[in-house]
């Protein structure tokens, strides 16, 4: 397919970029893809779920990701090239399954290259692969799941081998990120509407299946029914009739309307369908049932979950919108437009154009602003977490170190990791559910753990007190043209006396590998003589 192969050589063309701004090193456009990288590396080598090797922890929002590249790594060794490959892979079967329902709904092969590319484009794929993370795969299961369903639902009662493929991807969904159980709980309420009440049971039950069987053993390991990473990521959880803002969906609807290019999109879907409906008198029809799953599952997203950073959390839905969408507009329009009647036909598509230029001109900004920005962001991830890895496997290697962005750090090197957010690390999970995250809690934690340093954002720091005053700022990495890390400057702490000196020592032995771009301040900035001297 054309559509496939202009994503291919989007990724070719911005794996150029991105090489050609990271000294030739493979790199992703956030920190959280070595985080499962981490995961999968301990996984392959030493058989713990986990942030280290030390231990398990519960710090990954997807239950398959790690697991998949364990397996590879099992095979072919840890390496940095497996997720991006995996990536291509499912952003290639996204493009295989958007042109099979294209293909079906449309038929005109011109609309359906259109389609393709926009969906390409929109999702956006290629940012998307360069995340390094499950979205992609997210991404094809979401719109296989929501055609399938679409399609048994339109039936009535779904084939043995429809049935069969709902339930595997219901518990796939889930199994690749939680956010699944959006489009699965809605496909089963349609169910239920259909008075198909244990085909919606068993498809809720499968995807569920995933879930609970690991929040089981988490809890059995003294962490929680959900990873941390969800926990912090994910608001508005409670339905108690007392919160009543969020009981009546104000929350969600106020994300919608703060997030220009979902709104836009789920005006044009509720539109597609008001067409489809209004033509043939029947809601019960896969280009009817499309849009009744996508707006409610944006709605869900918008009201349980997170969007933004980094254009990732609402990609799938982004893709989902596209095609449904494109079925939609394409069964709602009017037999009278036929081509032989061109002055109708023209004033139709002329209007729905129109339209849906209005309409998509937030998503086109938001996906030109991605494709803008992914090679700066592997560059960004190189010069800061990258080189933060590199720095403690070479000093730190084997002891304690307390940091914030755990992923290429874990990754790069084998440390007893403080993680001070609280994702990889149980204690300060609890110590910020119970509001004790104070200066005094992180200065027992570390020396508990015999924490030798911490690579810190300070500023992430002021809503609990700020950091230990004990704790002695080192040095300072400052990168240039920042579009993706938390904070264009990583602090480097000696936590006793004693490190002090030897931290900054090891800074300035570090200094010569720096990448260009890379600002050195604080103690280890070189003075015009040339020397830097370290200070009490």
């Amino acid at each position: 397919m054309a559509a496939v192969a202009a994503y291919w050589a989007g990724t070719v063309l911005c794996l150029i970029y991105s090489l050609a701004r990271t000294e030739g090193q493979i790199s992703y456009a956030l920190d959280d893809a070595y985080i499962n990288m981490a995961m999968a590396k301990n996984l392959a080598r030493h058989g713990v779920w986990g942030i280290t090797k030390y231990g398990f922890s519960f710090t990954s929002s997807s239950l398959f990701w790690p697991p998949l590249l364990s397996a590879f790594y099992f095979l072919f060794g840890v390496n940095d090239i497996t997720p991006l490959v995996l990536n291509v892979l499912f952003g290639t079967l996204a493009c295989g399954a958007a042109y099979a329902v294209l293909n079906r709904a449309l038929g005109r092969k011109a609309l359906v290259f259109v389609t393709l590319l926009l969906f390409v484009f929109l999702t956006p794929l290629v940012p998307l692969t360069f995340a390094g993370m499950e979205h992609t795969l997210q991404t094809f299961l979401a719109l296989t799941f929501a055609y399938v369903s679409a399609q048994a639902l339109a039936r009535g009662e779904p084939t043995a081998r429809q049935l069969v493929s709902i339930t595997a991807l219901a518990a796939f969904l889930t199994f690749t990120r939680y956010e699944g159980v959006f489009l699965v709980f809605i496909v089963a309420a349609l169910f239920l509407s259909r008075k198909r009440i244990r085909r919606a049971l068993l498809v809720t039950a499968a995807s569920l299946f995933p879930v609970v069987s690991f929040g089981v053993v988490s809890m059995a390991k003294g962490w929680y029914f959900l990873p941390n990473s969800v926990l912090t990521k994910t608001a508005n959880v409670s339905l108690l009739p007392l919160r009543v803002r969020t009981f009546l969906g104000l929350p969600g609807l106020e994300n919608l309307y703060g997030a220009p290019h979902m709104l836009t999109l789920v005006l044009a879907a509720l539109m597609a369908f008001a067409l489809a409906v209004q033509k043939s008198r029947d809601v019960w029809r896969e280009a009817t049932i499309l849009p009744v799953i996508f707006v409610v599952a944006a709605f869900l997203h918008a009201q349980y979950a997170r969007m933004g950073h980094f254009y990732r959390y609402e990609s799938y839905l982004v893709a989902l919108g596209v095609v449904t969408v494109a079925v939609a507009l394409a069964a709602g329009r009017p037999d009278r437009l036929r081509p032989t009647r061109g002055k109708y036909a023209a004033a139709y598509a002329g209007g729905v154009a129109v339209f849906l230029f209005f309409a998509g001109w937030p998503l086109a900004q938001r996906a030109a602003r991605a494709y803008r920005e992914t090679p700066q962001a592997t560059m960004n991830i190189h010069q800061q977490q990258y080189q933060m890895g590199l720095f403690i496997r070479e000093y730190y290697q084997g002891r304690t170190v307390a940091a914030n962005d755990v992923g290429a750090v874990n990754y790069l090197a084998d440390v007893k990791c403080l993680d001070l957010t609280g994702l990889g690390t149980m204690a300060v999970a609890r110590a910020k559910k119970h509001r004790e995250h104070d200066p005094g809690t992180m200065a027992a934690l570390a020396e508990a753990e015999r924490a030798r340093i911490a690579v810190l954002y300070p500023r992430w720091y002021k809503a609990y007190g700020g950091l230990p005053p004990e704790w002695s700022r080192v040095g300072i990495w400052k990168i240039s043209d920042n579009c993706v890390c938390a904070y264009d400057e990583v602090s480097f702490y000696a936590l006793t006396a004693d490190e002090q000196f030897l931290l900054f020592h090891n800074l300035r032995r570090f200094s010569e590998r720096l990448p260009a771009g890379v600002e050195e301040r604080g103690p280890i900035a070189k003075p015009a003589s040339g020397r830097a001297t370290p200070t009490r």
